[in-house]
């Protein structure tokens, strides 16, 4: 149970502007144990470093995201060279194949079938029951999702993977939020109208500032933040003067926020005077006897107020 957002922006130095990606978590891990899920606020933070570059954001059971990271990244051992977009399909084949893993432990034993004669040789396989498997397979799916981002010689680059192991490319979403607190991270980056052209300083804060609004869904650990941020140079984790200022900023940025809400309040106040006590009685009179014909106009607005 956690949020994880992670989104596409530029960042200026001295020599020009280049890609880089901005990251918010927060730090509630939740491990399966044989008797129960517990969770657990963490001082480590959801992100495998695949390279200098490239990492993975994590939601869901961290046994088996970390499992499936450490998979892939040993399949990609021996490459010199690896961009994003390898390291996401790397993710979704180790998903694949320990969900495959699954569904054999846990299903396909009880019907005396072997992943290899679902998969390869299903005409070995009672035909009802072979479609009862197919139909149970197709909604089978384990605890972890997870974001694949970075930078590399082609610019930054989003990607989701999902327990079933289907993988998206996310660029032209230009940010992207999983987890349980996922709704609430996406309602505040559609109201900033966050943009991958944004420099860095902007986006870091809009997902700080998501992150922080996730944190309205129960599951989502309010302790502590993990802010990360990657460019063609390498991966930087926060450090306390910055998360201070973060919180500071953010909480200037709610109480304007409640500002602009009583302002607004005060003007529809202002401009619902001037429908008068009559206009209102007409309007349900109208409502209750099913009469009101299109086009048909209430009386005049008197210059009595509410």
């Amino acid at each position: 149970m956690t949020v994880c957002i992670a989104g596409k922006c530029v960042y200026e130095d001295e020599s020009g502007e280049y890609p880089a990606i901005v990251i918010a978590a927060d730090r509630l891990f939740t491990w399966e144990r044989p008797d129960s899920n517990a969770e657990h606020d963490a001082p480590t933070h959801k992100v495998f470093e695949f390279g200098p570059t490239i990492v993975a954001l994590h939601a869901g059971d961290m046994n088996l995201c970390l499992a499936l990271c450490q998979s892939a990244a040993e399949s990609l051992r021996n490459r010199t060279l690896f961009r994003v977009r390898d390291v996401a399909l790397a993710v979704a084949l180790a998903t694949k194949e320990l969900r495959a893993e699954r569904f054999e432990n846990l299903t396909l034993q009880d019907h005396n079938v072997t992943l290899e004669q679902f998969q390869k040789r299903p005409r070995e396989i009672d035909p009802e029951l072979l479609k009862d498997l197919k139909k149970q397979y197709s909604f089978f799916d384990i605890d972890a999702a997870q974001i694949v981002a970075g930078v590399d010689d082609t610019g930054s680059h989003l990607y989701s993977v999902d327990g079933q192991g289907l993988w998206r490319y996310l660029d032209a979403e230009s940010v992207h939020a999983i987890g349980q607190g996922e709704e609430w991270a996406r309602d505040t980056l559609s109201q900033v109208r966050y943009h991958h052209d944004w420099r860095l300083p902007r986006a870091l804060f809009a997902v700080y500032a998501a992150k922080r609004h996730a944190e309205a869904a129960q599951s989502v650990g309010k302790i502590t933040t993990s802010i990360v941020a990657i460019t063609r140079t390498g991966i930087w984790y926060s450090y306390e003067d910055i998360d201070d200022v973060l919180t500071a900023q953010h909480q200037r940025y709610r109480t304007s926020c409640d500002t602009a809400l009583d302002v607004a309040a005060h003007e529809v106040k202002a401009a619902a005077g001037e429908l008068t006590e009559a206009n209102r009685l007409w309007v349900m009179q109208q409502i209750r006897a099913g009469v009101r014909t299109v086009g048909q106009e209430p009386p005049a607005a008197s210059s009595d107020g509410l």
